[in-house]
């Protein structure tokens, strides 16, 4: 008899097999089977994050996290004040053709990208200046786009 997955699987995590809702192993684990969904498993089924959040490692990557977040607002700054530039230098009257069109839609899509990539930044390293209803549409406004 063969369930839909979605019946039984509360998750769509990589690590379920989504048939049989089982815990699928990509290498061996020293561990044995009840500690491994006691302890590396939400009730989800998903991967507990909090065992790698009390390590060194996980603080080291949260600083470098917070690093390149800043790095991608700075930059992306830049590069839209560089955008703003180029479409005010390509849209004057004596710059007009065809081709100077098309490199102001790039500067336009890049721009958008730009904002994107900033807010992107902001969501992952800063969630508290993250507005909470750009949160709500996230997934179907700002993830597809980005």
């Amino acid at each position: 008899m063969s369930i839909s997955p979605s019946i039984h699987c509360i998750t769509d995590c990589s690590i379920l097999n989504q048939t049989t809702c089982q815990l699928v192993s990509r290498r061996p684990m020293m561990l044995d089977q009840d500690t491994i969904s006691s302890h590396l498993w939400s009730q989800d089924g998903c991967y507990n994050s909090t065992l790698f959040q009390a390590t060194e490692g996980y603080k080291v990557y949260e600083k470098f996290s917070v690093l390149m977040s800043v790095m991608m607002i700075i930059l992306g700054l830049l590069g839209l004040c560089g955008n703003m530039f180029s479409i005010a230098v390509l849209a004057r009257k004596e710059m007009r053709n065809c081709f100077n069109h098309i490199l102001i839609a790039i500067n336009i899509c890049d721009s958008l990208h730009l904002v994107f990539a900033i807010m992107d930044a902001v969501r992952n390293s800063f969630g508290d200046f993250y507005p909470v209803q750009l949160l709500q549409i996230f997934p179907y406004i700002h993830y597809p786009f980005y």
